[in-house]
């Protein structure tokens, strides 16, 4: 949930931090900070509020230095204050550490440091508890004298041990002003990446926030330990073993990540969609066979035949998707489809048949319930796919196979490109196995959930109209389809009640809700199995404007991050 950025190097390290972090203020937005080692120094500047607070404190005063690390944080223990902002310092105040997770027995450890003499915590969070246990197992390290090369392999040495006695999730940052050119960082369960450059490296909890300055990139797993200076660097296990790993080349650039010429990222990813989609469908068509071509499933025509039932998890927007994927399938291919709730898949007992086929859906590849699920599912022993965004990401490096969206950057924090890329998938799914019927989507009402609430259009009279008013208008997605006249008889007992009308409506239809509906919105005719797809857009619209109107932060909703990865 929170933005990490770390450098080290020779550049001066202060504003490639800030602009690292404007970068992943879509990971969190309470608070922000950075601290930069400079002449055996440690100087930190931090907030609460935005980043642009944070760029006005170190333009009012600045900091210096070629090592440093930043935080952007979305706050899970203790309040949203200067205090609790990252970084966060040990004992000696020579340590600086940036946390993302959520360390499950901090106070288990900050009684031990306590009981040890250890009572200069400033604030109320799990993160600088870790703080304290670094700095402490290295004091304890270096109580003789020490060069600076040992130094650096004490510090490697003490991180590694205090992870070793966490409980929880964690992707950290940290450097030691005893040590000028060199950062440490770890991962498990909350994700980081190294950034390779020349003569510098890099560390970001999202490749976007450093693509700038390189698409050369270190996908860490879990339990990995990075130590980098300017010129080389090295990974190990938490026991101390040396691990290699592939440097990747990252597949889009700084610009794919700008706002270009519009004023919200939410409205540019709105406009992309055109693109995305096609690229989601790109070489996967089958048009002779009318079926679609999924080769990253990893599964024969008889693994396929064989699958008896599928089960979609996912969270919030993808959770949506799957739903849209739960009525394709079992309408097509009569499939018995479930949907799952990732949070709760993993932690009941849900009674699964050997055919079992099961898909984790998440944008970013790292969503911590829904990694959950997928390690739940293949712990149990079935086969579990990925639909992710994120080809690099957790989810498509543990799963057993899956699907690249293709969709590349999302910044906003309203899911918009990536969710039509979802139902695109989907719906070749579907073609895989069957065809489909239509379904309305609920998604254009979670991005408005503040002002509305979507229902079924059958579930109308079983207490929805209790809610009709004069000034709550109604949104009716009223295709051209099997249950039209049905939607027409709800929409005909709204308008009694002196409800709004506004329809979404397609083909012949138009005429028999003129004079019925206030506005009507005309959609292109398209087979049933891609009207969700045209569907969502004139609700992701209309969202986007209204949020305007009312002088929202469109990209940065209100206590909303962009990937949930912590628990």
């Amino acid at each position: 949930m929170c933005g990490i950025v770390g450098y080290v190097g020779r550049a001066h390290a202060m504003p490639i931090l800030l602009d690292g972090l404007r970068r992943l203020e879509y990971r969190g937005y309470d608070s922000a900070g950075l601290a930069v080692v400079d002449a055996g120094q440690l100087d930190t500047r931090k907030c609460a509020g935005r980043i642009a607070a944070l760029a006005q404190l170190v333009k009012n005063e600045p900091v210096a230095g070629s090592l440093g690390i930043s935080h952007t944080r979305w706050a899970t223990h203790g309040k949203v204050n200067d205090e609790n902002a990252h970084p966060h310092f040990d004992a000696s105040g020579k340590l600086a550490l940036v946390h993302n997770g959520v360390i499950e027995n901090y106070q288990a450890l900050k009684d031990e440091l306590v009981r040890s003499g250890d009572t200069k915590f400033r604030s109320d969070t799990d993160t600088e508890v870790l703080a304290h246990l670094i700095g402490k197992l290295y004091d304890d390290s270096c109580a003789s004298t020490v060069d600076a090369s040992g130094k650096k392999a004490r510090l490697f040495d003490a991180v590694r041990a205090a992870l070793r006695q966490v409980i929880g999730t964690y992707g950290i940052a940290l450097v030691h002003a005893d040590v000028p050119d060199f950062m440490i960082g770890a991962r498990r369960g909350s994700p980081l990446v190294l950034g390779v450059g020349d003569g510098e490296n890099f560390l970001a909890s999202d490749v976007s926030a450093i693509v700038a300055h390189t698409r050369d990139a270190v996908y860490l797993n879990d339990f990995d330990v990075v130590a980098a200076g300017p010129d080389k660097f090295e990974i190990s296990s938490l026991a101390g073993d040396i691990t290699e790993h592939p440097v990747s080349k990252v597949d889009f650039t700084a610009e794919d990540v700008g706002k270009g010429d519009y004023p919200h990222y939410m409205l540019k990813e709105i406009f992309e969609q055109p693109n995305t989609v096609r690229d989601a469908m790109r070489g996967r068509l089958n048009s002779e066979e009318s079926t679609a071509k999924l080769g990253g499933l990893n599964m024969g025509p008889p693994q396929l035949r064989d699958v008896g039932r599928i089960v979609l998890t996912g969270c919030g927007t993808a959770l949506h998707a799957a739903r849209v994927g739960e009525y394709l399938i079992e309408r097509m291919a009569s499939i018995p489809t479930e949907v799952d709730y990732a949070s709760e898949f993993r932690h009941r007992n849900t009674p699964m048949t050997p055919e079992t086929l099961v898909f984790a859906i998440s944008q970013s590849g790292e969503t911590a319930d829904t990694l959950g699920a997928l390690r739940e599912s293949r712990r149990k022993g079935f086969r579990t796919l990925g639909i992710c965004n994120n080809v690099a990401s957790t989810i498509a490096r543990e799963s057993d196979g899956g699907v690249y969206m293709h969709a590349g950057p999302e910044i906003g924090v309203a899911a918009t490109k990536s969710f039509t890329s979802q139902l695109t998938i989907l719906t070749l799914l579907g073609l895989l196995f069957g065809r489909m019927r239509n379904l309305a989507t609920a998604e254009g009402t979670r991005m408005i959930e503040a002002f509305a609430e979507g229902h079924p259009s059958a579930e109308l009279k079983h207490g929805v109209i209790a809610l009709i008013r004069p000034d709550l208008p109604s949104i009716f997605i009223a295709p051209d389809d099997s249950v039209f006249s049905k939607n027409l008889n709800n929409i005909e007992q709204v308008k009694a009640r002196k409800g709004p009308i506004i329809a979404l409506t397609s083909g012949n239809c138009t005429k028999h809700l003129k004079g019925i509906a206030d506005e009507i919105v005309v959609l292109p005719e398209a087979p049933d199995y891609v009207m969700p797809i045209l569907t969502v857009i004139p609700l992701q619209l209309l969202a986007y404007h209204l949020a305007v109107e009312l002088g929202r932060d469109v990209d940065k909703p209100r206590n909303l991050a962009k990937s949930v990865t912590v628990e």
